[in-house]
């Protein structure tokens, strides 16, 4: 007999995304975002000069994807560090192996683990 009790919004219901599927997501919007803002016909100021954008290689876009996903870890960061200022918590040492293990080595992957730890204090809304 299925249990009637409703589930929460954010839970992993059939309706709901993986937590993959998710970030994922916020990976190809920051993407598109970082695309937009190279795009821009106004230069603005901290902007590279065209020297150093020509020292940088080319990678055929694998270096756009890295950039979308530290921005995304980026922005787990902050919502992170907002999170232990509000509980006075310290970061947990399977979540700082796991930050630690992403800068290493930027995936997909490692962002959904840390993603994880963020998802089980209710800090990722979507």
């Amino acid at each position: 007999m299925p249990s009637s009790v409703p589930r929460p919004e954010g839970s992993n219901g059939k309706g709901s995304k993986s937590l993959t599927e998710r970030i994922q997501a916020r990976v190809h919007a920051a993407g598109r975002a970082q695309d937009r803002r190279d795009g821009a016909s106004r230069p603005r100021v901290g902007r590279r000069s065209a020297a150093a954008k020509a020292a940088q290689p080319i990678d055929g876009g694998a270096g756009s994807e890295v950039t979308a996903l530290k921005s995304v870890f980026r922005h787990m960061g902050k919502l992170h560090r907002q999170y232990r200022v509000r509980t006075g918590e310290s970061t947990s040492p399977g979540l700082r192996a796991a930050a630690m293990a992403f800068k290493e080595q930027p995936t997909l992957v490692g962002l959904v683990v840390v993603a994880g730890f963020l998802e089980e204090l209710e800090l990722l809304q979507d």
